[in-house]
């Protein structure tokens, strides 16, 4: 379906008063930026590489669409549900996804970075890659999750580790860091901090998760003794 017959589609469905029923529409790379498709069924739905910049998306039902490689910047999934969708490397930077039903869903390698998830449900779902710098996460169900490890709260923040391709990313109150950088950034100031990493370290080893902890990264020439370790690593 071509933007222009969507635009025409949900005209139609304002003067009705009705719900855009969009099921196994095909929006193969369309560009949906900023269109209003709230409570919008998009089941089975295929989205892949689609441009859904700023699209309002709330209330909608994307259960099992394909999503895969999409742009949803900033968009607005609030209540909205994506059971068994497929996020793979999409892009959700900034998305407001307070509410939104995510279980069983495929997130692998997508970014979240900024993105609410507040109250989210991601039963399931699998998180192996994920970018969670800056994501707001009070209240999301990450139970079952793949992908993920929860240490509990250390020192005040929950410590989570997501396993990424060549080491594991450490998320911690608002920090975003790679095992080294951890390690650095909290040695000789909070060991408690310390003894939740090496609590995840502990708990990725028994999951079976082979883990670099310089997340594949080589170290720069020159004297390391120069070298100024970031407190946080943005990938």
């Amino acid at each position: 379906m071509e933007p222009g017959e969507l635009s025409r589609l949900l005209e139609k469905n304002r003067e009705e008063g009705s719900v855009p029923n969009l099921r196994g529409a095909d929006f193969t790379s369309a560009d949906l930026s900023q269109f209003n498709l709230f409570q919008a069924d998009l089941t089975d739905a295929k989205m892949s590489g689609a441009i859904l910049r700023e699209t309002i998306l709330s209330a909608a039902n994307l259960e099992r669409a394909d999503l895969s490689g999409a742009v949803i910047e900033l968009a607005n999934l609030d209540g909205a549900n994506l059971a068994g969708a497929c996020l793979l490397g999409a892009n959700l930077s900034g998305a407001d996804l307070w509410g939104a039903t995510l279980d069983e869903a495929d997130l692998t390698d997508a970014s979240l970075q900024g993105a609410i998830l507040a109250r989210a449900s991601l039963w399931k779902a699998n998180l192996t890659g994920v970018n969670l710098d800056g994501t707001t996460l009070e209240g999301v169900n990450l139970e079952e999750a793949e992908g993920i490890l929860i240490a509990g709260p250390i020192g005040g923040d929950l410590m989570y580790g997501v396993r990424r391709r060549g080491g594991m990313m450490i998320r911690t109150g608002t920090l975003w860091l790679h095992i080294e950088d951890a390690k650095a950034h909290w040695k000789g100031i909070d060991k408690t901090k310390l003894e939740g990493l090496a609590l995840v370290k502990k708990m990725a080893a028994l999951a079976g998760w082979t883990i670099d902890e310089k997340g594949g990264r080589k170290k720069k020439p020159g004297n390391p003794a120069r070298q100024s370790i970031p407190p946080a690593f943005r990938s």
